[in-house]
């Protein structure tokens, strides 16, 4: 159990990725008393958006509609968990 006074595991609980994963190449930036700043990145750095399995509703659509304007040619994809089996599979969809 992490307490949020106790900082000097956070790194480690942040970084910590399991190798099943290994085939998402995700990149994690972390700033550190940095609190609302934003990050700049080109709209061409963006290749892929993939939506959590448990997105709501209205953030779907918020997404969707921020894709199709800022980065039309990104593929999009839904996560759903597996059935019978730990994991996600990933759906491609249209914007």
């Amino acid at each position: 159990m992490i307490h949020l006074e106790d900082t000097r595991h956070i790194s480690d609980v942040i970084e910590t990725k399991s190798t099943d994963w290994d085939y998402e190449k995700e990149w994690r930036l972390v700033f550190w008393d940095h609190v609302n700043e934003g990050l700049q990145i080109g709209h061409e750095s963006i290749k892929e958006v993939i939506l959590g399995c448990r997105i709501s509703h209205d953030n779907r659509k918020a997404i969707l509609d921020a894709c199709r304007q800022y980065v039309p040619h990104a593929k999009v994809l839904q996560a759903i968990k597996k059935d019978r089996q730990f994991g996600l599979e990933f759906r491609s969809i249209s914007k």
